[in-house]
Order: structure tokens, then C-alpha cells, then sequence
């Protein structure tokens, strides 16, 4: 395992804690991190055994793992987190759902195939363990996408050359292939009602809108296209909210309330040129308005808060947590009532740092 520089500052006061200072209108973060994982690019943050773990990628390619106990994170052994069985196996970190008693996680076997694992949430005496066969038995399937839930199975995207596979499961042993569809990958989904309507949304790497009845679930319905990628979908006041980048690789953020009419939120990228990509959506903890995380490789990645009254996008937080090379906000997850944020790093120190309001 990789060492760790840890970090802490005491600050004083009632509205400063660990370096993080009140802002306008949310927050923001100090120069000094909570913590900054050297020899690793990117952070990914996951809640289990209830505690947060940063779980992180090494630069050759093993993973490495760290764990937070209140508001100190201490290095911890595989044994300690369940991840022993892990460590031979994953090239790469994808993403992490929690279902029914389980988190499942999405990684990348050291063969280029997608794998899906899963852990107990809540008993210590569980490990990660496989969750289904490589690639779901199918070695084209090179990567787990995304996931979803619906009556009570979990559904998965594959990454695959011959388009697009979806898998479900009821109990996580056992996936089975639900149908091969020609998309391009899907970069994620959800389960939505808008316009009074209830659909499966999902958005592809090629910038394609779809979405399926429930009632004809999974015939896919074309809805539009939005240039060369879709990455992040999201329900906020009974409105559908879409990332893009369109064909000329302008980022932006679409929005409809009725499933068929499409309006612009905000300028394009954001207000910033530099905003290449948007990682996430979703509601701030403290204001309770939409946010979005970037990638920008210019002035550091972004969070910013939507406001309604001056229409514009406005920063929750400094660029890039104060470094430039914290080119992308990988993870926003709640611990404790405290959100905490991770980023994928150019120089190989990736950092979590604590929102405080």
C-alpha cells in the first residue's frame, strides 16, 4: 500500500472546522486538504460497515485503500476493510450503488473486463466478493457503465463493442443478460417521473436521450440528441436535469419539466470555457439548489450552485480545492451529516476535503 500524507488544521470558531471556512452562499475549502493520497490519481469515496472509505487507484494500477473515523482518516490494512479479496484482481475503480443489504462496486480486472463486486453494508464479518462471473460471462464486456434499480432487481450497462448489454440481478449472485440494445455506452440512468410520466431515462457516450415505459420496459424510445455525450442525469424539482457535450464540445446543462421540451440552464460551460466535462449533478446539502461537479484542467475543477433568482451558475467552492493539477471532482458523499468531496489529481495526489457550513 502507498503512504499517505495526512493533513489537519484547527480553526476556530462556529462556522470554520478542519480548515473548511464558511462562503457565499455555501462553502469552501482552505489550501490544506483533509488529506492528500500520494502515488494515486483519483479518490473514490463509499460508505459501508459505517464508515467512509476513500478507496484509491495506484499508479501501477493496485488499489490502495484509506478509512475515516469522525473527522480523522487513518490508513487501514485490506483485512479491515473487507478489500483483501480485491487486491489481485481490479485495475480500476468504476462506480459504487447500494441495494438492498449490499454496495456494489464496478471495477476493471486486470484482463481489460468488467467486474462487479459486492459487501455487506452494515457487517464487519463480510468481504467484498464477485458479484457474477467476469463481464457477466461475456469478455467483450469490457467495463460496467452504470447501475440502477427497478422492482426490486439491480440493473447494469456494460461497456461492449457490439453495443451496449443490460444486466439485472435479484439477489447479486446471478446476473442475467436482459437484452442487447446497439447503443453506445451508457454513462448513466435513472428512474424518473416527469411531466406526471414515470420513465427509465438513460443517457449515452454519443449524446443520445432515451427512455422506456415501465410498462414496456426495456423498449428503449429515442427522445433527442445533444451532441457527443450525455454523462449525468438527475431529478430536482419534478424536472429532469441533463449534462452535455455538444458536437462542438461545448458543455451544458438541459433541463424539461414535461419529458419532450428541452431549455437551456444557465450559459455555455457554465460561465467558463475551461469546464470540459460535467462529472456529476445533484442537490447541495446546505442551500438545497442544484449543483454540478466539473473537469477543468485550466483553473481546477468546480463545484458550482444554480440560483433561480439571478440565473446564473455561481462557485460553491475554490477551483480545484486550491491546486490546478485537482483537474476533476470525482465523488460528493454525506458522512455523518458532513459532505465530503474527492478529486481526480494530474500530479498523482489525490485529496478529500470536508464541506462544513
Amino acid at each position: 500500500m502507498n503512504i499517505a500524507t495526512w493533513f489537519s488544521k484547527t480553526v476556530t470558531g462556529t462556522l470554520a472546522l478542519l480548515g473548511i471556512m464558511l462562503a457565499t452562499p455555501s462553502f469552501a475549502a482552505s489550501n490544506t486538504p483533509l488529506a492528500v493520497f500520494t502515488d494515486t490519481p483519483t479518490a473514490h469515496l463509499v460508505k459501508y460497515h459505517d464508515t467512509l472509505y476513500a478507496l484509491n487507484e495506484t499508479t501501477t494500477g493496485l488499489a490502495t485503500y484509506q478509512r475515516n473515523s469522525d473527522t480523522d482518516w487513518t490508513e487501514v490494512d485490506a483485512t479491515d476493510t473487507g478489500l483483501q479479496n480485491v487486491y489481485d484482481h481490479v485495475s480500476s475503480i468504476g462506480q459504487f450503488h447500494a441495494f438492498k443489504k449490499n454496495v456494489y462496486m464496478t471495477t476493471q480486472n486486470n484482463h481489460g473486463v468488467g467486474q462487479m463486486w459486492s459487501i455487506r453494508k452494515n457487517s464487519t464479518n463480510h468481504n467484498w466478493r464477485k458479484s457474477g462471473k467476469a463481464g457477466f460471462g461475456n469478455k467483450h464486456n469490457t467495463a460496467i457503465t452504470t447501475m440502477f434499480e427497478k422492482n426490486g432487481r439491480l440493473y447494469a450497462f456494460t461497456s461492449n463493442s457490439h453495443g451496449s448489454k443490460m444486466y439485472s440481478t435479484k439477489s447479486g449472485s446471478k446476473w442475467y443478460l436482459e437484452g442487447s440494445y446497439g447503443l453506445d455506452d451508457v454513462l448513466d440512468v435513472g428512474h424518473f417521473t416527469i411531466g406526471g410520466q414515470k420513465h427509465i431515462w438513460l443517457g449515452t457516450s454519443d449524446g443520445l436521450l432515451y427512455n422506456a415505459s415501465p410498462t414496456y420496459f426495456p423498449n428503449w424510445n429515442y427522445v433527442e440528441d445533444f451532441g457527443q455525450s450525455i454523462t449525468a442525469l438527475y431529478r430536482y424539482n419534478e424536472t429532469l436535469y441533463l449534462a452535455a457535450v455538444a458536437d462542438d464540445g461545448t458543455t451544458r446543462v438541459m433541463k424539461t419539466s414535461d419529458g419532450i421540451n428541452f431549455s437551456q440552464v444557465g450559459s455555455d460551460n457554465l460561465g467558463d470555457d475551461n469546464n470540459v466535462n460535467i462529472t456529476k449533478l445533484g442537490t447541495d446539502p446546505f442551500t438545497a439548489q442544484l449543483y454540478v461537479l466539473t473537469e477543468n484542467t485550466v483553473t481546477g475543477a468546480q463545484m458550482l450552485l444554480w440560483s433561480d433568482d439571478t440565473a446564473s451558475w455561481s462557485a460553491a467552492v475554490t477551483a480545484g480545492l486550491g491546486s490546478v493539477a485537482n483537474s476533476q471532482f470525482v465523488d460528493l458523499v454525506e458522512y455523518q451529516d458532513v459532505p465530503y468531496i474527492s478529486t481526480f489529481n494530474t500530479a498523482n495526489n489525490a485529496e478529500v476535503d470536508a464541506l462544513i457550513e
